[in-house]
């Protein structure tokens, strides 16, 4: 589906397998057991008019944080990048001073989508690292599911200058609805009282994982997609949605430019504004990109 429209990515990921492999990437994952560096990237996102893109962790440890910085230094690619940091570390504050010396650093990410404690978001040690974030003017990531959305309204009340979004929709059970009340009751409060940002973003939920490794290739049923991200666009607009590719998650369902397209066809007809804003320009103002990258510039990395 081709577009006159000039792409930021939103959110992607990289790795080296010899990192990876170590601590969460195994051969069942098929299509996506193996390296990925910025000329990957590149030449998987080329067709599809990419001019950035923000390069979110791909793992907790020292090795894989590592990882991503050398990423970072081998390509102009890469506009913007969001680390794995322990929201409840007593060394937050040390590890931050260390990050914000990168040029490119913006925004950090803790992974709460399968944490064993469901009431994580409201510990008092998760909520002063994000007050330490928001005094440092550094974006969130939320990680979460549906059953987090109503935490992340309190987390607001506590900290209403916190910079945060909501990756991949929360991952709502678009195939059988199993959340859909708490995920519509919830998404729309956030949208309404807070001012939160929401990607556009497909990724598999663990549970589904299994299955998806089994078959690869099946693609996004935009039919099951469309409800989710309509009631985005009425709840929090263009202005406060950015897309993003997954990549290369996305892998396990489809290529890069049919995991673009499968996002143009939920979102349907749309102006070029409101294109340019989910497409381009909410993800340039969120992670203050500036508009004079050349991705052509990315040279091979050692990965």
């Amino acid at each position: 589906m081709a577009e006159d429209v000039e792409i930021i990515d939103g959110h992607c990921h990289l790795w080296k397998l010899e990192v990876a492999q170590r601590f969460w990437l195994t051969a069942e994952f098929g299509p996506i057991f193996r390296s990925f560096t910025p000329v990957d990237l590149l030449r998987d996102s080329r067709e599809c008019r990419v001019k950035s893109c923000v390069l979110i962790e791909s793992g907790k440890t020292m090795e894989e944080h590592e990882t991503m910085l050398q990423m970072v230094a081998s390509s102009r690619l890469i506009g913007a990048i969001a680390p794995y940091v322990d929201l409840g570390s007593a060394t937050l504050e040390q590890e931050l001073d260390l990050l914000q010396r990168n040029p490119k650093f913006r925004a950090v990410r803790t992974r709460f989508e399968s944490h064993p404690d469901p009431d994580i978001l409201t510990r008092p040690d998760i909520i002063e690292g994000l007050r330490i974030v928001a005094r440092r003017g550094v974006m969130f990531e939320f990680l979460v599911r549906a059953r987090h959305l109503k935490d992340i309204l309190k987390i607001y009340e506590s900290v209403p200058d916190l910079k945060g979004v909501i990756e991949h929709m929360a991952k709502p059970d678009m195939r059988t609805g199993t959340d859909h009340a708490e995920w519509q009751s919830s998404m729309r409060t956030l949208a309404t009282h807070t001012t939160v940002a929401c990607k556009l973003s497909l990724s598999p939920r663990i549970e589904d994982l299994a299955d998806i490794c089994r078959a690869p290739g099946t693609g996004w049923q935009a039919e099951l997609v469309k409800p989710y991200v309509g009631s985005l666009l009425e709840w929090f607009g263009p202005d406060r949605l950015m897309w993003g590719s997954d990549w290369p998650v996305s892998l396990l369902t489809s290529n890069y430019a049919q995991t673009l397209d499968a996002m143009r066809s939920a979102i349907g007809p749309l102006d070029k504004s409101e294109k340019g804003k989910i497409f381009r320009k909410t993800a340039m103002e969120f992670y203050k990109l500036t508009d004079d990258e050349d991705p052509g510039c990315a040279t091979p990395s050692r990965a």
